[in-house]
């Protein structure tokens, strides 16, 4: 499969002469942000192609990016919600609600707490996600773990999608096998890439990016075309696509409900009538239904097993005589 949606990118007009040199340089390095018509144009094409070959190697892979700036200088905290193409498959075999996996890979990079404000945090990760604690060295290593997906690898029996390890600095992948393209996602994406290329960190260098979405650019289209300066928060615009947001301000979190906004902005452009409208809706109910802490699920499955034991009468064995 080829995607062809990328756009070029623009030379700058008189006008943003005054533009400086850092973001000069990004819009070098990346295509700008899609518009909603090639959103549509991107999710027909991905669900086409997985209805007709669910097996390509061409899918591409959704990296959803969310960056915590704790100064200045350098940020605190990398957010990352992943997901494959090959999960979106019109299989009869394999759908979304049946997949063996969580339908989002999320991971969270912290630079700043020690051991306890990390054991902290985890409490707050949603959608099984795992929050890891890394030195400030290691943030080209995270970079490489984040983005480097490979074509060869162990996959998901239910659906072929590619396994995600967590992240282990001491086998981080940086061998020369062909990647999968990269979607890249985030809310306000482009200064989220000014402080990697602040940090002098290159995701070009690990991966290819055939397309940047801005989930906040498209809120505005969709919702005040009229007013381009019109900037909503994350947590409106999952309200406005009738999502009920937890645990935000948190970039692993914050990156993976942008992604469920995309999924759910994505199937409001779709027909009602395609095939493909119901299996993102599908998918972002088994996202939202993941939406809980660890704490929360523990406590669930501890009220399932009550619930199973039923009354201490019900196992009692009668002989009869």
């Amino acid at each position: 499969m080829s995607i062809s949606i990328v756009c070029p990118t623009v030379n700058p007009s008189s006008a943003e002469v005054t533009v400086t040199a850092s973001i000069s340089t990004l819009k070098v390095m990346f295509p700008p942000p899609v518009s909603l018509e090639e959103v549509r144009c991107l999710f027909q094409q991905l669900l086409a192609s997985n209805h007709d070959d669910p097996n390509s190697h061409a899918h591409p892979v959704f990296i959803s990016l969310d960056i915590s700036h704790g100064n200045p200088k350098r940020f605190s905290a990398i957010g990352a919600s992943t997901l494959d193409t090959r999960s979106l498959t019109t299989s009869h075999f394999s759908t979304p609600m049946h997949h063996t996996h969580p339908p989002l890979h999320t991971e969270t990079f912290d630079f700043r707490y020690g051991r306890v404000g990390v054991n902290r945090k985890q409490l707050r990760a949603l959608f099984h996600g795992q929050v890891n604690q890394v030195r400030w060295s290691e943030r080209a290593a995270v970079i490489n773990h984040i983005f480097s997906h490979c074509v060869n690898g162990d996959r998901e029996p239910c659906c072929n999608a590619r396994k995600l390890p967590l992240y282990d600095s001491s086998k981080v992948n940086d061998s020369n096998e062909q990647r999968l393209p990269i979607i890249l996602v985030g809310h306000d994406i482009p200064s989220d890439l000014l402080s990697l290329n602040k940090a002098g960190i290159s995701i070009n260098d690990v991966a290819t990016v055939t397309a940047i979405i801005d989930t906040q650019k498209l809120a505005r289209e969709m919702y005040k075309a009229d007013d381009p300066g019109w900037n909503v928060s994350l947590r409106t615009l999952c309200r406005l696509v009738g999502m009920i947001p937890t645990k935000l301000h948190d970039c692993g979190n914050d990156a993976a409900w942008t992604l469920l906004v995309l999924f759910s902005l994505a199937a409001k452009l779709i027909s009602e009538d395609d095939e493909g409208r119901e299996i993102l809706e599908e998918v972002v109910r088994e996202g939202t239904r993941d939406s809980k802490t660890r704490k929360q699920r523990d406590k669930g499955s501890r009220v399932r097993n009550k619930e199973d034991q039923g009354d201490w009468a019900d196992n009692l064995v009668v002989e009869v005589p």
